[in-house]
């Protein structure tokens, strides 16, 4: 095939459009060609050497294996999905009927969310608080995030509730626009020590 080139050596566009056009042609010459068989038809002899060699690599048993415990998996995962997403709804509905006002529904639903999962973890009361404002307070570090929330975690753990009624009284009652950083963060750090309460309370105890 020629190709016709500009003077800086490059493919001219009549050269693009042609070569462009040839294997468009190509592929329909191929497509519609009635001599080219389907390389995988069992009546064609060609094609029993391979499904007979793929027959031979078929281990049922194994396979079969492979398949329940990847459903196994699947329906575990499955579960936790349904049982996380049921918690957090319960939990949402609770959180926007005490703080609508004061934070807005998408970052009560982030909060929601993440308590629902760290509530059943295990981790310390800190990091329970951390992970539930992460994503809303990105622009703090960590060090700074556990200053403030240092208060709460300990009354999360001793189940005092004196504590998160101060942080919510000192931040203003306002629009979440309105308030400054160090506010956001007190109400969110806040909010969510409701919500991982709440959200233990809300579990049922497990069997021994």
């Amino acid at each position: 095939m020629t190709h016709s080139f500009d003077r800086s050596g490059r493919n001219s566009p009549e050269s693009s459009s042609e070569s462009t056009m040839n294997t468009e042609l190509d592929l329909l010459h191929h497509v519609l060609d009635p001599r080219v068989g389907y390389p995988w038809n069992p009546q064609d002899p060609d094609s029993q050497a391979l499904l007979t060699e793929a027959e031979a690599d078929w281990d049922e048993a194994e396979t079969a294996q492979a398949i329940a415990a990847g459903w196994q998996t699947f329906s575990t995962q499955l579960d936790y999905v349904w049982a996380t997403a049921g918690a957090s709804g319960g939990l949402l509905e609770t959180l926007t009927r005490r703080f609508a006002a004061r934070m807005p529904a998408d970052v009560l639903q982030q909060i929601a969310q993440q308590a629902a999962v760290v509530a059943a973890s295990g981790q310390p009361m800190m990091e329970q608080l951390i992970q539930c404002t992460r994503e809303i307070l990105s622009g703090w570090d960590i060090e700074d995030l556990q200053v403030l929330a240092r208060p709460l975690a300990h009354s999360l753990r001793d189940g005092e509730g004196e504590v998160l009624d101060l942080h919510l009284r000192s931040v203003r009652q306002t629009e979440w626009s309105s308030l400054s950083e160090i506010e956001r963060a007190r109400l969110s750090l806040a909010i969510a020590s409701f919500a991982i309460a709440t959200a233990k309370s809300q579990t049922p105890p497990q069997a021994e």
